[in-house]
């Protein structure tokens, strides 16, 4: 990844850590060989709350001559253990309405962000905690007692004369 995707998950750790003071890591999605996040979750190395944030592929946005600006996919997946104590909601245990809750408020951070790294581009980030998902699928798959949240947005990075 370029400079700009770097300062743009730098910017993105900074709001996450902030937003949630108490995960236990932030990682950046990565697919080389091994090293990615099933597989620190499966051999113990990992455990929860944590969040994985996927970029890109960065795409060149395409207007403007001089413009170096370029589109990037990010994804931000919250994963907490299904009798994690900090997920009750109001008097009960409602893991899927607690990561909702927690999403949003990432994504009201990034709707309110004003730094230099990245602007949302086009819609308001969109949440998706459901059972379908593919981190949700995973977890099942791994016969994990967790469950994940994930936030979908699209950031805009570099800049325009």
């Amino acid at each position: 990844m370029s400079g700009l995707e770097d300062d743009a998950f730098a910017a993105l750790v900074g709001l996450i850590e902030s937003t949630w003071s108490g995960v236990t890591a932030v990682l950046r999605e990565e697919q080389t060989g091994r090293a990615n996040w099933e597989n620190r979750l499966a051999s113990g190395a990992l455990g929860p709350p944590f969040v994985v944030v996927m970029l890109g592929p960065s795409r060149p946005e395409g207007w403007g001559i001089d413009n170096q600006a370029f589109r990037l996919p990010a994804a931000v997946t919250l994963v907490v253990s299904l009798t994690d104590s900090g997920a009750a909601v109001s008097g009960g245990s409602d893991v899927t309405g607690y990561l909702l809750q927690q999403l949003g408020q990432l994504r009201a951070a990034l709707i309110s962000y004003v730094g230099s790294a990245f602007q949302l581009a086009g819609d308001h980030p969109t949440l998706d905690a459901s059972v379908k998902s593919e981190a949700n699928q995973v977890l099942l798959n791994l016969q994990s007692p967790l469950q994940a949240g994930e936030l979908s947005a699209q950031l805009l990075i570099g800049a325009s004369p």
